[in-house]
């Protein structure tokens, strides 16, 4: 995973958007896709963000992510 796909979810995360939900965030995992990622297997950790991991969604578009908390159930993307 290269930095720029990182400061994706950072950006978002320190933005308004996602200050507001941080503080009271459930414990998951982030998936995300971009171009980079093309040579890696869908769900392989590609990195983490604050200790939450992050695996590759290949049916996501480049440059979304979402947040799944241990259920599979969404609680933040930026699509």
């Amino acid at each position: 995973m290269q930095r720029a796909d990182l400061n994706i979810i950072q950006d978002f995360m320190r933005s308004s958007s996602g200050r507001s939900t941080l503080p009271e965030m459930k414990r998951g995992k982030f998936f995300m896709d971009s171009a980079d990622l093309a040579s890696e297997v869908d769900g392989s950790l590609v990195g983490s963000f604050l200790s939450i991991p992050i695996y590759r969604k290949a049916s996501l578009a480049n440059g979304i992510f979402e947040y799944l908390d241990d259920s599979g159930n969404l609680l933040l993307t930026n699509a």
